[in-house]
C-alpha cells in the first residue's frame, strides 16, 4: 500500500511545550466483528508529532486509512494499532490513535445496554513515554455529548 503525504487540510494544532501537536479528530468508521459477525461503528481520533524532514498528513488520506482497515472483519484493538504503524513511518514516529465504537455484539448479546461504546488506544514513540504530552492530546478529543 502506497500512500502519498500533503501537507493541506490539516485539522487542528495544539500547541504542546513549544512544540504542535497536530490532531484529526472523529473520523467515522464502519467494521464488522470477526468474533461475531456483527457490525460496530465509531470515530477515530489521530494525534501526532511530526519530526524532522515529515509534513502532516490530510484529514482526506487518514480517513482513507481507517476505511481501508475497518472495511474487513476486524477487531477494535487490531484496527487501532493497526492506524498507528500505518500513520507512524510517515511522521516520525510520534503517534496516538484513540478509537471509540459501539458494538452491535454488546447491544444484542453482551452487556445489552444501548449507548454503549469502548475505547481503545495505540500510543508510538513520544506518545508512549511522554505522558503529559498524551494527556493534552487526550483533553483536546471531544465529549460524545458535544459533538
Amino acid at each position: 500500500m502506497v500512500f502519498f503525504v500533503d501537507s493541506v487540510n490539516v485539522n487542528k494544532e495544539v500547541s504542546f511545550n513549544g512544540e504542535k501537536i497536530y490532531s484529526e479528530v472523529n473520523l467515522p468508521f464502519w467494521s464488522q466483528c470477526e468474533h461475531h459477525l456483527l457490525p460496530f461503528h465509531g470515530v477515530v481520533h489521530i494525534g501526532y508529532f511530526i519530526s524532522d524532514g515529515f509534513k502532516p498528513i490530510t484529514k482526506f488520506l487518514l480517513q482513507s486509512m481507517v476505511h481501508f482497515y475497518g472495511f474487513k472483519l476486524q477487531v477494535q484493538e487490531r484496527l487501532t494499532r493497526q492506524i498507528a504503524e500505518t500513520v507512524s513511518p510517515l511522521l516520525g514516529g510520534d503517534v496516538i490513535v484513540v478509537v471509540e465504537a459501539s458494538h452491535t455484539c454488546m447491544i444484542s448479546r453482551g452487556i445489552e445496554k444501548f449507548g454503549s461504546s469502548t475505547a481503545t488506544i495505540a500510543v508510538l514513540g513520544r506518545f508512549s513515554t511522554d505522558i503529559a504530552a498524551r494527556a493534552s492530546f487526550l483533553q483536546g478529543i471531544p465529549s460524545p455529548t458535544s459533538s
